[in-house]
């Protein structure tokens, strides 16, 4: 990463112009709600002094009376830094989230991960005890905490930044509504293991990362039982990856490559219940129930080991549209990747459970209009971001 936050966050310029076209069409009564749920150690508060969000909202709210501008957090977890001195891990503190409340929905049956529920039990996520995700997540049972204000919202304007992204392959209008689940051990992002062993975690077998895995788990277990995390265990856990390197393994360890099979499902699944889920009648229904417009920051994309160390790509391009799936094709070609090598978008255009792909044109039928002038959108060409060396087998 080079040190710029402004390849890993939406610009603050974009919520403004986008801002400047609500307030017109709330004319002078309503809400405006700008809502995150960004990874459980980040600190709100310095986010927002980063970007400068407030001081933004201070100019709408003294034009706009009548409307409400209001930062919503919508974690439920947050969680302190390591104390390197202690070698704790950390603390997690519970917090309010979203001050509308959550929809528990279980997708049940119509979740793209029952093709991965008889290895339910090694969905992990990393930094949480795996025990909480299982009660989530089993055979037939597939649940995901979504933050009322974006399901009771009139009108949703999704506004991720274009990125490369080590898990998914692209950060873009799809996995950035990962935002609107309120705790992070809904969200299953691979399984433990090689996929030899019907895991999704790292490419190759292992005799060492099995081990790291069993007390990676122990230190979570304890964690959220509430003991402390010892130095033995901390240690342990450095030599064994030490150890898997002397060995000849590569350092993956959480899913970061173009085979996770996993966290493609979780973004699709969480797509599903954004635009489909009917709260009255607790099912997916087409067509889309939710407006939703997507804009993508891509005026300085993030490339390389994104989501969280990208390096800052000048790609001068914005995105935006109504259909997800178009918009991230379209994503995935300017960074260089071939589509269908990408699983988030294979799955969104071809699995029988991604609702989506029953609103979305072919891939070959798909257009994109460019300074007013149409045209297909398989002749785009790509802006070539580096990739993740795990994801080169992805490129065109």
């Amino acid at each position: 990463m080079d040190g710029s936050i402004e390849s890993l966050l939406t610009h603050t310029s974009l919520f403004r112009a986008l801002i400047d076209y609500l307030v017109l069409a709330l004319d002078g009564r309503g809400a405006v709600d700008i809502a995150d749920a960004p990874l459980q150690g980040c600190d709100f508060d310095v986010l927002k002094s980063r970007t400068k969000v407030e001081e933004l909202l201070d100019l709408y709210r003294a034009q706009f009376p009548g409307i409400r501008f209001t930062v919503i957090d919508l974690r439920k977890t947050t969680f302190t830094p390591s104390d390197k001195r202690s070698h704790s891990v950390g603390d997690q503190f519970a917090q309010a989230g979203d001050p509308r409340d959550y929809t528990l929905i279980d997708l049940a049956g119509d979740s793209l991960l029952t093709d991965l529920e008889d290895r339910s039990k090694r969905f992990r996520v990393t930094m949480y005890d795996h025990r909480l995700m299982n009660r989530r997540h089993s055979r037939g049972r597939h649940q995901y905490l979504v933050s009322n204000s974006v399901l009771d919202a009139d009108f949703i304007v999704n506004v991720p930044k274009l990125k490369t992204h080590i898990k998914a392959g692209i950060t873009g209008a799809l996995k950035n509504l990962v935002g609107i689940n309120g705790h992070k051990e809904y969200l299953p992002h691979h399984i433990n293991g090689w996929p030899g062993s019907g895991g999704d975690q790292y490419e190759r077998r292992s005799a060492v990362k099995p081990v790291y895995n069993a007390l990676y788990d122990m230190r979570w277990r304890g964690h959220s039982s509430g003991g402390a995390t010892t130095l033995a265990q901390t240690s342990a856990l450095r030599a064994l990856a030490k150890a898997s390197g002397l060995a000849g393994d590569d350092h993956m360890y959480d899913g970061g490559w173009s085979g996770n099979d996993t966290i493609p499902r979780t973004t699709l699944d969480l797509n599903n219940a954004l635009y489909f889920y009917r709260q009255g009648n607790r099912r997916l229904s087409t067509p889309p129930l939710r407006n939703v417009l997507s804009i993508v920051d891509g005026v300085v994309a993030g490339e390389g080991y994104g989501p969280l160390w990208p390096t800052a790509k000048p790609a001068g391009v914005v995105i935006g549209g109504w259909n997800p799936l178009a918009i991230d094709t379209l994503g995935a070609m300017l960074i260089g990747y071939d589509p269908m090598k990408v699983r988030l978008l294979k799955y969104g255009f071809g699995h029988p459970k991604s609702l989506l792909a029953r609103i979305s044109p072919r891939l070959h039928e798909l257009e994109v209009t460019v300074d007013s002038v149409t045209m297909p959108m398989a002749g785009t060409q790509s802006l070539s971001f580096t990739l993740p060396k795990e994801w080169e087998d992805a490129s065109v």
